[in-house]
């Protein structure tokens, strides 16, 4: 009985281990050894399990957080629960097996930081080809999208903030440069209509430097040399 009760401890089967010696002790109440197991070891072994036991749910517990962060898409985070259960664990196998899932988060992480910064050269590359083509509108946009990635991206922060609002107030200024030339044609016709071909041709003339489209400029030279 002392020797099956004691391979039962050995084992971890408390409660078998426990009826095994308390029938030994039945037997002859005065046996040392089953009274040091009965009374010390056996509950030192179950405390002692019971704490481990707690240990592993913590552990399970933060592995579980991490997986679920990791479906998720939040690697970041992921890492840090799975570095928790394996500071927390005793057990070699499931220390061997979460930092096994670390490195996948690992390898996923740095693949979205990959995609990330490819759509944030993307963006970048779009928005600025959309201002030099004065699709200002449209460059704008893209530099939003690219803050909303990288709030601290400062070719975003330059182009909204400084590049975009210039290049439009150039434009708008462009623009009412050739509506005066526009006007001073249209002037100079009326003025040769009615006879006056002199302040016809002044209006033209006065007209013609400020034209920056070349119909425009056409109309005027043509309307200068006709008169």
């Amino acid at each position: 009985l002392q020797s099956e009760a004691a391979a039962l401890f050995n084992a971890d089967n408390l409660t078998a281990s426990e009826a095994k010696f308390r029938e030994v002790l039945a037997l002859k109440p005065t046996n040392l050894q089953a009274m040091d197991y009965y009374e010390v070891q056996i509950p030192a072994r179950k405390a002692e399990l019971e704490r481990r036991a707690a240990v592993e749910l913590k552990a399970e517990t933060a592995a579980e957080g991490a997986e679920k962060l990791f479906l998720a898409g939040d690697y970041t985070g992921a890492l840090v629960g799975w570095q928790q259960a394996v500071n927390q664990t005793e057990t070699p196998e499931s220390r061997i097996a979460y930092m096994g899932r670390m490195d996948v988060a690992r390898e996923k992480q740095r693949e979205k930081e990959a995609a990330l910064q490819g759509r944030i050269e993307q963006l970048q590359s779009e928005g600025i080809a959309l201002f030099q083509a004065d699709s200002l509108e449209a460059s704008g946009a893209k530099f939003h999208e690219l803050q909303a990635i990288d709030a601290q991206n400062q070719n975003a922060k330059h182009y909204l903030e400084t590049a975009i609002p210039a290049r439009k107030g150039e434009l708008a200024r462009l623009a009412a440069q050739e509506d005066k030339a526009k006007a001073g044609l249209a002037s100079g016709n009326k003025l040769y209509t009615a006879g006056q071909k002199s302040e016809a041709m002044a209006a033209w003339q006065s007209a013609l430097p400020l034209a920056l489209k070349e119909a425009t400029r056409t109309a005027i030279s043509t309307r200068i040399r006709e008169a």
